[in-house]
């Protein structure tokens, strides 16, 4: 007898074989159900660690970049200390030099129309040094005229007819006392009393412009420059004997610095 008539004259047996294919379907689909929720759940567990990885890792570089800007401000907090040394220092050093350098001045004195010999008339003045150390002087300058007040202070005023001060030390020390010095302002072929007159009048004015280069012991340049005009005063009339006056500064600024 074949199978096939087998299940023809027995049909339960071809039930249970039914039966017995399905469960084997079912415990194949079962089996392949997990293998693929294992995959699955192995797949969100790398995915996790993936994750989890990251997480660490951008950890890490938020300690690094936080230690890199600690450090960059460490940096520039160390510049401007350095920055703040420096400054301090250069300043203690330039009050160092303030302190202890020459400084030359210069002090005018009376103006006397009383003529010098050869019938020269001068203006006087002294230089005096300040500091503890030396002025090395390297060039000087000075010149006097007598112009009307209109022309007192201009550029061009006694520029041409500066002479050097030949008296004047190459090297004045400290506690040197004041030293003497003059400029004459010559009368040329004018009428000597004539202009006396118009500068006791006040219709002349007598000017003195001039300048002392030197270097202090630090071997910095300085320079006292001087520019000042004589007044007498209108309260003392000349009929009252020798009128009192002083000298006014003029000029400009640059006229009238020290360095």
């Amino acid at each position: 007898m074949s199978l096939w008539q087998l299940f023809l004259n027995n049909p339960e047996w071809a039930l249970v074989i039914v039966g017995i294919l399905t469960l084997i379907f079912i415990g194949w689909q079962a089996v392949a159900t997990t293998r693929a929720a294992n995959a699955t759940q192995q797949a969100a567990e790398a995915a996790q660690a993936s994750t989890e990885a990251i997480e660490r890792q951008i950890g890490i570089m938020e300690r690094q970049t936080a230690a890199t800007e600690k450090t960059a401000e460490a940096a520039r907090d160390n510049a401007i200390a350095a920055k703040d040394g420096a400054d301090a220092a250069n300043k203690n050093i330039e009050m160092f030099i303030s302190k202890e350098r020459a400084k030359l001045r210069v002090d005018l004195k009376k103006l006397s129309l009383t003529p010098r010999p050869l019938s020269v008339y001068t203006v006087d003045f002294t230089v005096s040094i300040y500091g503890t150390t030396t002025a090395y002087i390297t060039e000087t300058g000075c010149s006097a005229s007598f112009l009307p007040l209109e022309h007192i202070g201009s550029p061009e005023t006694g520029a041409a007819a500066v002479s050097s001060l030949s008296l004047l030390p190459k090297a004045i020390s400290p506690n040197t006392p004041s030293i003497d010095q003059y400029t004459i302002f010559h009368l040329g072929s004018q009428n000597t009393e004539a202009v006396i007159s118009e500068i006791k009048n006040d219709k002349l004015f007598v000017e003195i412009r001039g300048f002392i280069k030197y270097k202090d012991v630090f071997d910095r340049d300085r320079e006292t420059r001087f520019r000042y005009v004589w007044k007498f005063s209108s309260f003392v009339p000349i009929t009252m004997g020798e009128r009192y006056g002083s000298w006014e500064i003029c000029g400009s600024a640059e006229d009238n610095r020290e360095t």
